[in-house]
């Protein structure tokens, strides 16, 4: 992703897609919409919008989706202070002002671990599919808590290789791209090897001789080209 090219096929997608904003909605099927509920709706959705914007969501949006296409799989964390991420997620136990933002989590930087269908049982709709992640400092994370993206998905059993997500856009693009630079490079260096040749000569002995001059340019034509 350090590649001009390749940087800006990740980059440039996620800023495009929300450069054109995006509209919020009360979408729930316990939701009536009648004229209590879409009076409630009209009062909520401007904190919502100011919530949202306080806390950069645009900003993460962008980067997830950058990370989803770098590494194939797009982590993020919601930071609530004084949460159990060793437990699943639960809202009614977040204290009304503990949401401090949302993090987005490079994939390297965590280990896994799986509980016994993850591992074994391949019919398991969580087969393959991390139940903790682990932290550099040992803090503990319910799957539950992660905000995870997946690229492009994969057969099972290279998921280990690709951090258990998908196969990463770096991947796809980079031989086409390699291959483009290198005749992009050398293009000018062969134009650079095709050079004029000035040979001084008398010109009133080319006048009368010319059957002579015609078979000394022959013979230099070939053997330059």
């Amino acid at each position: 992703s350090q590649h001009e090219i390749v940087n800006n096929a990740c980059s440039i997608p996620p800023q495009d897609a929300i450069s054109h904003g995006y509209e919020l909605v009360c979408s729930s099927d316990s939701h009536t919409h009648d004229e209590e509920h879409d009076k409630k709706e009209e009062m909520f959705l401007p904190k919502l919008r100011k919530f949202a914007s306080a806390h950069g969501m645009n900003d993460i949006c962008v980067q997830l989706t950058f990370k989803k296409k770098v590494f194939g799989v797009g982590l993020a964390l919601p930071r609530v202070e004084g949460a159990d991420y060793d437990k699943p997620y639960n809202p009614d136990g977040i204290k009304k002002g503990s949401f401090k933002g949302i993090s987005v989590i490079d994939p390297y930087w965590l280990t896994y671990e799986f509980n016994e269908d993850a591992l074994q049982d391949p019919t398991s709709s969580t087969f393959y599919d991390p139940e903790y992640y682990y932290a550099p400092n040992g803090k503990k994370i319910h799957k539950s808590w992660i905000i995870k993206v997946v690229n492009s998905h994969l057969p099972d059993v290279l998921k280990p290789t690709y951090y258990y997500g998908g196969i990463p856009l770096t991947q796809m693009l980079y031989e086409r791209v390699y291959c483009a630079d290198k005749v992009a490079n050398e293009a000018p260096l062969l134009a650079m090897t095709k050079r004029l040749l000035i040979a001084d000569a008398n010109v009133e002995d080319m006048i009368s001789n010319p059957s002579h001059v015609q078979k000394l340019m022959k013979i230099i034509t070939e053997c330059i080209f």
